[in-house]
Formats: structure tokens, C-alpha cells, sequence
């Protein structure tokens, strides 16, 4: 009886496993579709359409492993237009949770970003929330971030550290651009201040694409506090730029 007792115990270990996994895999299938539901809320709120992956449009008859397949793909397509930007550039994983809508002539979607880096012992999952407008015209590259967040990337490219008309600024920010009358243009007394009053914590602007993008999952503050941001933004940009990036000079 003793040994049937012992024989037991890794059964009885197994189906403790099974039932804990089952309650974890429920608890987080409700969380999810709590979030999904609030995005959806706050995308309606706010004028925004909201899509929860890139395959919300597969039928429930494609099978695990398909959707799965399809799901990266649209992944990777999606995140083409992005391959000149950092973080996203080189990483083709996750692009989830995808808000889009328009302004003025622009095209604006924020959404979730994450990619996972292994050493061969471990992995870690890195969680950014970019938010971009697609804008009429063609801009040369500017990158703006706090001294240090961008330097290494723009010296290896082959960027240029700028100063520009303000100490204050000059000493919150690290501009760099491929041309230095081009950023002068674009950042003004006034656009000076809204990048101080905001303080986007990465920003880039590259060919008819602006990004903005932080650390983290993505939550709805980010959404709404992007969206402010960039409408101000593109007001802002003198409309001789325009007119000039328009006409196809970068």
C-alpha cells in the first residue's frame, strides 16, 4: 500500500500543475480581453479606430499554428514602414494593440511594440509604445533625445550633433540631423518649447514619417498624450517647410 501511496504522488503533483497552469492561462485570458474592451472604449472616445492584433481579421476556423503564422507576417509588413527607426528597426516580432486615425493631411497610429533578446542562457522580453504620423512631404532625418539616448546611433550613422538657439535646450537635448539648415528651420523659439513642455522622450522624423516612442506597454495616457503631441507638432512646422518638403527637396 506504501508504494502505491509514493506511486501516487507524482500524479497527484501533475494534476496540481495542470489545474494552476488552467486558472493562470483563465485569469490572463479575462485580463486580456479587459484591456481590449477598454482600448476599444477609449478608440471610440477618442475618434480612433483600435484593432487588437493584425490578425483580428482571421476566421475562427484557421488553426492555432496558422493564425499564429499569420499573425507574424502581418507583423513583420507592418513594421517595414518603421525599419529606419529606432527601437523598432532590425526587429520584426510583436506589433499589437494598434490605434489609428487622422488629422489635418495625416496619418497617425500608435500601438505596442516588443522584441525578446537571448544570450544562449536567458531571454528578455524589451516592451516599447510608438506612436507615428504619416505626413505629406519628404523630411530630411532629424533625432531628438536626451543627451546620451541617441548619441551612439547617430555618431555611427554619421549624424551631427547640432546646437541650436538655446542653452536651455541645448542642455536638456541631443539634436542631430543629416541637415543642419533643415533643423534650424524646423526647430524654432516656439517648436523649442513645445518639445520642453512635452518632453517626448524619443523622437525622429525621417523621410514622410515623425515617431515618437517610450519604454513600457502600451496604455492609453501614451495614446492620448502622442496624439496631442504630434497635432502640435505639425502645426508648428513652418509652413514654408511644408511647402518645400512638398515639392520633394529633402
Amino acid at each position: 500500500m506504501e508504494s502505491t501511496g509514493f506511486a501516487l504522488i507524482p500524479v497527484l503533483f501533475f494534476g496540481l500543475f495542470i489545474i494552476i497552469a488552467l486558472i493562470l492561462y483563465s485569469v490572463s485570458k479575462k485580463a486580456e480581453e479587459e484591456k481590449i474592451a477598454r482600448f476599444m472604449r477609449f478608440a471610440l472616445a477618442n475618434g480612433l479606430s483600435f484593432s487588437p492584433n493584425l490578425g483580428s481579421g482571421l476566421t475562427g476556423s484557421v488553426g492555432f499554428f496558422e493564425r499564429m503564422a499569420a499573425q507574424y507576417s502581418s507583423s513583420a509588413g507592418f513594421l517595414t514602414k518603421y525599419r529606419a527607426f529606432q527601437p523598432v528597426g532590425g526587429h520584426t516580432t510583436t506589433a499589437k494593440y494598434i490605434f489609428e486615425g487622422k488629422f489635418d493631411d495625416c496619418e497617425y497610429e500608435a500601438f505596442h511594440f516588443q522584441y525578446t533578446t537571448s544570450n544562449g542562457k536567458s531571454s528578455q522580453t524589451h516592451y516599447f509604445m510608438v506612436a507615428s504620423i504619416e505626413v505629406p512631404g519628404w523630411f530630411s532625418r532629424v533625432k531628438i533625445g536626451e543627451e546620451g539616448f541617441l548619441h551612439g546611433i547617430g555618431k555611427v550613422l554619421g549624424m551631427q550633433d547640432i546646437q541650436l538657439d538655446s542653452s536651455h535646450f541645448n542642455e536638456m537635448y541631443l539634436v542631430q540631423g543629416d541637415d543642419e539648415k533643415a533643423v534650424f528651420d524646423l526647430m524654432h523659439p516656439q517648436m523649442m518649447e513645445l518639445f520642453m513642455h512635452w518632453n517626448p522622450p524619443g523622437f525622429q522624423l525621417d523621410g514622410n514619417r515623425v515617431v515618437i516612442w517610450k519604454h513600457g506597454i502600451l496604455r492609453e495616457d501614451f495614446v492620448e498624450y502622442s496624439l496631442k503631441f504630434l497635432k502640435e507638432f505639425w502645426v508648428l512646422v513652418p509652413e514654408y517647410v511644408k511647402q518645400d518638403r512638398r515639392g520633394g527637396r529633402a
